[in-house]
């Protein structure tokens, strides 16, 4: 699910997608009942930098993949050319 997004260029949908599906998974497993109690806070905290950078790594390393693949494909048709 994420790398497909991130190979659709749409990393921050997929990872955001896949959080939802998390969640749903823990929520079968691990169902509320009627004497939990709240040991976190509901508040979504986050960290600007830190998703920011994430995202750069995810980038740069998709980039990279992507320009290693192109370098194979590259070498192996001046390969069969040859």
């Amino acid at each position: 699910m994420v790398s497909q997004g991130i190979k659709d260029g749409r990393a921050c949908d997929a990872l955001c997608e896949a959080v939802k599906e998390s969640g749903k998974l823990l929520a079968r497993h691990f169902p509320i009942t009627h004497d939990d109690k709240d040991e976190l806070s509901d508040e979504a905290r986050v960290c600007v930098k830190n998703v920011r950078g994430v995202a750069r790594s995810v980038f740069l390393r998709y980039n990279l993949i992507v320009n290693e693949l192109t370098d194979k494909e590259e070498r192996y048709d001046r390969q069969r050319r040859e």
